[in-house]
């Protein structure tokens, strides 16, 4: 994937306005690329349904923490992981790119073509579909 957005950015490096910091364009065209993989993946299990996804099954590595604990973190990533997929896309992804890579507001405006301010209550109202999602997980007493 990596070689594929950086290929296609080479090659679209002419029409690039410099309106946008690099970082932001670079970033739709892996947006793209990745949201072109998954449909041609999506149509590709509807042809050979049944057939298992090596790719989505990354080998576990091990740290120096035990195994309960790897196991807890596991599962909490997995919850959010999860959370996070039950969002819309159009709060999942301003919200990805606000909390989990760090952009700024303005970057991901830029980035998604959207007014500042829609990037702004997209974050927030995403972030608060996530609490929800997240509130099993987080009640006092839950017990993995």
């Amino acid at each position: 994937m990596t070689q594929e957005v950086l290929l296609k950015a080479y090659r679209g490096v002419s029409r690039f306005r410099n309106e946008a910091p690099p970082r932001a364009w670079l970033a739709s065209i892996a947006d793209n690329a990745v949201k072109n993989r998954y449909r041609a993946r999506g149509r590709f299990r509807r042809i050979f349904a049944g057939s298992s996804d090596d790719e989505a099954a990354p080998a576990a590595t091990e740290t120096a923490a035990g195994p309960e604990e790897n196991a807890r973190s596991n599962e909490s990533r997995a919850f959010v992981t999860e959370a996070l997929s039950r969002l819309p896309a159009d709060f999942r992804m301003p919200v990805v790119l606000r909390d989990l890579e760090e952009w700024s507001y303005e970057e991901i405006a830029v980035s998604l073509d959207l007014p500042l301010g829609t990037v702004k209550s997209r974050i927030a109202r995403g972030r608060a579909q996530l609490k929800v999602l997240l509130a099993p997980r987080l009640a006092p007493g839950f017990s993995p």
